[in-house]
């Protein structure tokens, strides 16, 4: 850490002169805004010059700061050059790191859920039974749809009761306590009425939910397996009689079972029959599905996620998203 000295200096009339002169540590161990304040008390700095004078403190941080760091960085370099087995100890510190990271991946005995759900539904993307999810993903669209246009259509009903209500009372001579209950009295049903409204869609938001994972896990399971590796269905531990969703249930079927499905208890269904696939190509399918598949933003990773041992087939964990 060192100690700089800080000066500050400006005129703005002939004889208004606002100076000061103090040390700072760098890098701050304090925030901006804290140093600036305890500046400004303690050396009085007028009101009109607080902000030229806290952008010169913060160009005076921000140039030092950068000093410091390039000086560090100077150092470390010619340290690392000055030993040439520096170079060989970071390469076998990072191999083994490799090594480590790798190893305790492929003993995970299981995967975990949300990759189980993206592997099957990776599947079902690029095989001939795209078009069933697409149109499933549509028919639940539609219900919501219907359902806030149910909210709007009641909400403004409620409206213009409340408008004929004020108009007639209005007319009626009615006082301006009358009027203001009346509107308390309508504000108070309004919020009771969109709160119902935003909790039954709220509801069948999550009822499509858990249908639509359902039927993507039950249609996988029917998918011929040599689509995907044998190991991706290893350690999932589903039974088969925990699928929810007939596979030959159109989306308009399903549907119209997450609207009559209670909350609780589970759906019984028929046999299974095994799956034909459709003349089209999969790769027709699987364009439609990019912009949802693989529209992903790595917002952080760590190095070794990125790094693949060559000839091992392994890489490092999937990148935190």
């Amino acid at each position: 850490m060192n100690v700089c000295r800080f000066s500050f200096s400006r005129t703005y009339a002939p004889h208004v002169i606002v100076s000061c002169e103090d040390y700072v540590c760098i890098p701050r161990n304090q925030p901006l805004t804290w140093l600036l304040s305890r500046l400004i008390l303690t050396h009085r700095i007028p009101k009109f010059a607080e902000k030229d004078f806290s952008d010169a403190l913060q160009a005076f941080l921000e140039e030092e700061e950068k000093k410091l760091y390039d000086k560090s960085a100077s150092h470390l370099y010619a340290e690392f050059l000055s030993d040439d087995s520096n170079g060989e100890k970071i390469a076998a510190d990072l191999e083994t790191a490799v090594d480590e990271r790798t190893t305790s991946r492929h003993q995970l005995e299981s995967l975990a859920d949300e990759e189980i759900f993206g592997q099957a539904y990776a599947r079902i993307v690029q095989s001939a039974t795209a078009m069933d999810l697409v149109q499933l993903e549509h028919s639940f669209a539609v219900a919501v749809e219907t359902e806030i246009t149910e909210r709007k259509r009641a909400l403004n009903d409620l409206q213009k009761i409340n408008l004929e209500e004020t108009a007639a009372l209005i007319a009626k001579g009615g006082s301006d306590e009358a009027v203001s209950e009346l509107q308390r009295r309508f504000h108070s049903d309004y919020e009771i009425l969109k709160t119902q409204w935003d909790s039954r869609i709220s509801e069948l938001k999550e009822l499509q939910r858990r249908n639509y994972r359902s039927f993507v896990m039950s249609v996988e399971e029917q998918l011929p397996q040599s689509l995907s590796p044998p190991a991706a269905t290893v350690g999932r531990g589903v039974a088969p009689s925990s699928k929810v969703t007939r596979l030959n249930a159109t989306p308009s079927q399903i549907l119209n079972e997450s609207a009559k499905t209670p909350h609780r208890g589970s759906i019984t269904h028929a046999p299974m029959s095994p799956h034909e696939p459709r003349s089209e190509s999969f790769m027709v399918e699987l364009g439609r599905q990019l912009r949802t598949s693989y529209n992903l933003k790595l917002i952080q990773a760590d190095p070794l996620n990125l790094i693949t041992i060559v000839g091992s087939g392994l890489s490092g964990p999937p990148s935190e998203r």
